[in-house]
C-alpha cells in the first residue's frame, strides 16, 4: 500500500494524475485501519481516503497538543481537546453528548450552554418638562 499526504493528493479528483510524480510517504505492506490513527516517523496521521483499487492510502497530519480548558470550554464551536481540531458544524449536535474527533480519534463529551444578550438601541430622546 502506497500512503500519500492530504496535501499531496487531490481526493475530489477520480484519477491519479496528480500523484504520478509524487513520492510516497512510505510505502507498506501491513493493513492499516481506515479512521485509526497511527504513527510514522515521530508523526501522528489520521486516514482521510482509502482507494482500494489503486491500493493508496490518503492521510492527514495531526499534533496532540496540551491544550488549556479555558480554550476548549465555552468555545463557540466544539473542540476536541486533545489536537484542537474545531467542529464547524457544531450547531447540529444535540445538547449534550460524546464525539470521537475525526482528526486524532480522541473520545470525548461535550455539552452546549445557551446564553441570551439583549441589545438597545435609542430612537427617542426622552421629553423632559422643565418645571421653575
Amino acid at each position: 500500500m502506497k500512503v500519500y499526504t492530504k496535501k499531496d493528493y487531490d481526493y475530489r479528483q477520480t484519477v491519479l494524475e496528480n500523484i504520478k510524480n509524487v513520492e510516497p510517504l512510505f510505502q507498506t505492506d501491513k493493513v492499516i485501519e481506515f479512521n485509526q490513527p497511527f504513527s510514522y516517523k515521530g508523526r501522528n496521521y489520521m486516514s482521510c481516503m482509502h482507494d482500494p483499487e489503486n491500493d493508496i492510502l490518503i492521510v492527514e497530519s495531526f499534533e496532540l497538543k496540551e491544550i488549556p480548558e479555558y480554550d476548549y470550554q465555552y468555545s463557540d464551536e466544539i473542540m476536541c481537546p486533545y489536537c484542537g481540531d474545531l467542529q464547524c458544524d457544531s450547531w447540529e449536535s444535540d445538547e449534550t453528548g460524546k464525539e470521537q474527533c475525526d482528526i486524532c480519534g480522541g473520545t470525548f463529551e461535550y455539552s452546549r450552554e445557551v446564553t441570551v444578550s439583549y441589545c438597545s438601541t435609542k430612537l427617542e430622546y426622552p421629553q423632559i418638562t422643565l418645571i421653575e
